[in-house]
């Protein structure tokens, strides 16, 4: 009858009118929980951002310290080895915090890479070099294999390159019991 199928009609409206007030709600709680996630990492971003530069401020000040002892002071053999551990040790965690750091400003989409010419040979042993002692510790042996192909100058940032390098070569050293670390460079 004609008074069913309005009733229907009617009905059917009432259910998608609920419906869309429905999918209305849950858009705005969507809506809602992506400003809260994106107001977090933004602030989790200005904090790291913040705490790298406070923690930057003294890591500096230990280093010039250091650097002080090292051109000034007369030291004995075994005081040389403990700046020296001190110095390599403050690098580290320098560096550590840089990444921190760097981290922030890729989350932001600030990072800039710095390019420019720079010796490839010098930057991939400086790493090797900061990254035997902990391999000894460990009894691995460190070796750097260039190929032929690869250029003794390239462009790009070195600095980024040390920071991948370290990782990269410090897991090698983590997750290896015994042996040799070896960093290989070719052009692919």
């Amino acid at each position: 009858s004609f008074q069913d199928l309005k009733d229907h009609a009617e009905q059917t409206e009432d259910d998608l009118r609920l419906a869309f007030d429905e999918m209305e709600m849950q858009n705005i709680s969507i809506r809602n929980a992506r400003d809260a996630a994106i107001s977090t990492s933004q602030a989790k971003s200005a904090f790291l951002a913040n705490i790298s530069h406070e923690l930057r401020t003294p890591l500096n000040s230990i280093d010039g310290f250091i650097n002080l002892l090292a051109r000034h002071g007369e030291l004995n053999p075994e005081q040389d080895l403990y700046v020296q551990t001190i110095r390599k040790s403050s690098a580290h965690l320098l560096a550590l915090v840089n990444d921190v750091l760097d981290f922030s400003k890729i989350e932001a989409g600030k990072l800039v890479l710095d390019r420019h010419e720079f010796d490839l040979y010098d930057t991939i042993y400086d790493v090797v070099d900061m990254l035997s002692p902990v391999a000894a510790e460990k009894g691995l042996r460190m070796a750097v294999l260039f190929y032929n192909d690869v250029p003794m100058r390239i462009n790009g940032d070195a600095l980024r390159l040390k920071q991948v390098l370290t990782n990269i070569v410090g897991n090698a050293i983590k997750f290896t019991d015994s042996g040799d670390v070896v960093v290989r460079v070719s052009l692919d």
